[in-house]
């Protein structure tokens, strides 16, 4: 549920996509065929996609959707408590490190002299409250 993904709950169930510029494929791919294995989303692989963006320039991008799940109503609920996404504040209690070290791969953007890593504000909280 963080970056570029959203929960949307129909009637009693609660479906998840992960949308991802076609810069991030190899990431897309690896997690479409972990999501698939368990039997959450179809197997067959995302197909690119086209869009105008806001600055009219065409964007190209994959997307994934899980299938519905009244599982998943507990975490739209997190996410969504008042119907507007939020990062919760007991995000530290889900994120494991493979969850961390992902969310870093995805939002880093590499220069050749260093890192530099486009985080919200809640990236910044999160880091500077870990022990």
């Amino acid at each position: 549920m963080l970056g570029d993904s959203y929960g949307e709950r129909r009637n009693s169930s609660t479906f998840f996509v992960l949308q991802q510029e076609d810069s991030n494929v190899s990431y897309l791919m690896w997690f479409h065929k972990l999501v698939a294995s368990l039997g959450y989303c179809r197997l067959t692989k995302p197909k690119l996609e086209t869009r105008i963006g806001k600055d009219g320039r065409i964007r190209h991008f994959y997307r994934v959707r899980t299938f519905c799940f009244s599982s998943f109503n507990w975490i739209h609920k997190l996410f969504y408590p008042n119907g507007v996404k939020v990062v919760p504040a007991n995000i530290g209690d889900f994120l494991t490190p493979l969850a961390l070290a992902l969310a870093l791969a995805i939002q880093g953007t590499g220069w050749p002299s260093r890192i530099g890593l486009l985080f919200g504000l809640w990236m910044m909280v999160l880091v500077s409250h870990t022990d």
